[in-house]
């Protein structure tokens, strides 16, 4: 993308080509089609998980903890390792389940600790376990092609969004909530 940016192309030309190459990532998130594999993100374990105070927010050591403790890997084997997780749609998020004979309602609240599974446990749960693309798009994606495009002329956050299959508006209000929080 950036290569694309950077080109000397005339804007509509560069406007054409990132609405094609966003809208292909953005299609293939949706679809399903994105080997998940590109989901893993990969972080340094610099300590042993319980050396952490709280790490509820911090993927990486979730995913190390709950490795040790199903005794997958020795915390020997983690530590200054890069420890590769993936952000999974909450089993209890988008979904009503039937129990009882009544409808449960999905919490909605994201955490961490529930989304955060490393690449084994994704595999070996058979589909159980998908990427969470809408977090991917937006916490992910969203924010460094915000960065890059924010001084071109002509190129509107609202584009990208659209392209990526995202709601502007939503995405307008995430990045201003968010912006209001780093200030504050």
């Amino acid at each position: 993308m950036l290569e694309e940016i950077l080109s000397g192309k005339e804007r509509e030309a560069i406007v054409l080509e990132l609405n094609n190459y966003l809208s292909g990532i953005g299609g293939r998130m949706k679809d399903g089609t994105m080997n998940t594999a590109e989901y893993v993100i990969t972080k340094q374990l610099t300590r042993a998980p319980s050396e952490y105070s709280d790490f509820k927010s911090l993927p990486h050591v979730i995913v190390a903890d709950r490795l040790i403790k199903t005794g997958v890997k020795a915390s020997s084997d983690l530590v200054n390792n890069f420890i590769g997780y993936i952000i999974c749609k909450q089993q209890d998020e988008g979904q009503e389940e039937e129990k009882n004979g009544a409808i449960a309602k999905p919490t909605g609240r994201f955490s961490f600790e529930k989304a955060a599974h490393s690449f084994d446990e994704v595999m070996a749960s058979r589909g159980a376990l998908k990427a969470d693309v809408d977090w991917y798009i937006m916490q992910q994606l969203m924010p460094p092609i915000t960065r890059l495009i924010q001084h071109i002329d002509g190129i509107e956050i609202d584009f990208v969004a659209q392209c990526l299959g995202v709601d502007p508006k939503k995405y307008k209000y995430h990045s201003s909530t968010t912006a209001d929080v780093e200030e504050g």
